[in-house]
């Protein structure tokens, strides 16, 4: 009786821990339809995997050694608002690029590898774009660059 309760309980808390602490990097399907950056310099066609659920975003490029060139992670939230990142688990130092709901960047920010360090949008913000460090300096990107994508919605008004 008492290995059976061992048993149960080694596996109860095998579980949970396999919930609370993966340790493996989530990796989407990339979308068919490549998102579209619209800059100065004319546009950009990008690889990306959308994170639309809670789940999605609270794991994002969480353990994720490495992003190719011109593939990234867009989050897609419900409502525009201060948004808050971490790099907490990320070995990759990333570019944050913040994006309002019109899909204007709003504003680009450097993420740190593995810093539990906050980096906001300090404007309401609908979407975030996420590549490898230096990226956004490599495609020349802005704020007020446009992306164009059909996860990225139209404001009507």
């Amino acid at each position: 009786m008492v290995a059976v309760v061992a048993t149960i309980l080694f596996l109860v808390v095998a579980c949970v821990s396999a919930t609370v602490n993966p340790k493996t990097a989530m990796v989407l399907p990339v979308d068919a339809t490549p998102l579209v950056i619209q800059t100065s310099a004319g546009p950009i066609n990008m690889a990306i995997e959308i994170a639309r659920t809670n789940a999605e975003r609270g794991m994002g490029l969480m353990y994720r050694d490495k992003l190719p060139e011109n593939h990234g992670m867009l989050f897609v939230f419900d409502e525009k608002d201060i948004l808050n990142f971490w790099m907490h688990n990320t070995p990759q130092p990333l570019d944050i690029i913040f994006v309002g709901e019109d899909g204007s960047i709003a504003t680009i920010k450097p993420g740190a590898a593995k810093s539990d360090d906050i980096i906001s949008s300090e404007v309401p913000a609908l979407y975030v774009l996420e590549v490898a460090a230096g990226e956004a300096a490599r495609l020349h990107l802005a704020k007020g660059d446009k992306l164009q994508h059909p996860a990225i919605l139209p404001v009507t008004k």
